[in-house]
């Protein structure tokens, strides 16, 4: 993984991330580094009223020396910092549950979820990937902590061009 900040870095970037394997040459995957607050939320169904219930969102803080949250931050011990709740008003506690609630009609999902995203710097929530438990139905195990990846929908879910899926 690369974070580029300017163009002059993109091409040594792509040059490394292109031929990781120096047999064969790869494709690559380029995104937005979105600047902000990086959150997971737990979301569940209450199956006596037949809501989805989002839990209090949980900040994720990647290790500053790393400066981006990937797979050793986010599943070795000791790496990052979360916070419950997140370290945000209110309001935007209540706007995360909220998108996480659209997010999971909107793929018309239900059981158990975790939803990870991001609160971006201008008070937009995006919506990166949704976990969640749907399997389970197939006697498949589930890991109520979330953690365990039983299905992975990636999905973005933000306002503006190039938006996979727009929530209001």
């Amino acid at each position: 993984i690369s974070v580029v900040h300017s163009s002059t870095e993109l091409y040594s970037a792509l040059q490394s991330a292109c031929f990781s394997d120096k047999k064969y040459a790869q494709s690559v995957i380029i995104e937005e580094k979105i600047e902000g607050m990086e959150f997971s939320c737990i979301t569940i169904t209450d199956y006596k009223t037949n809501t989805i219930i989002a839990m209090p969102p949980t900040e994720v803080v990647a290790d500053d020396q790393v400066g981006i949250f990937d797979y050793e931050q986010k599943y070795m011990p000791g790496r990052a910092t979360e916070f419950t709740p997140a370290r945000c008003d209110v309001e935007t506690q209540n706007k995360i549950k909220q998108t996480c609630i659209q997010a999971m009609h909107a793929l018309d999902m239900c059981n158990l979820a975790r939803v990870d995203g991001f609160v971006a710097t201008d008070g937009r929530v995006i919506i990166c990937l949704l976990y969640t438990s749907d399997a389970a139905d197939d006697m498949q195990c589930v890991d109520l902590g979330g953690r365990r990846i039983i299905k992975k929908f990636s999905v973005l879910i933000a306002p503006g061009r190039g938006s996979a899926l727009r929530l209001q």
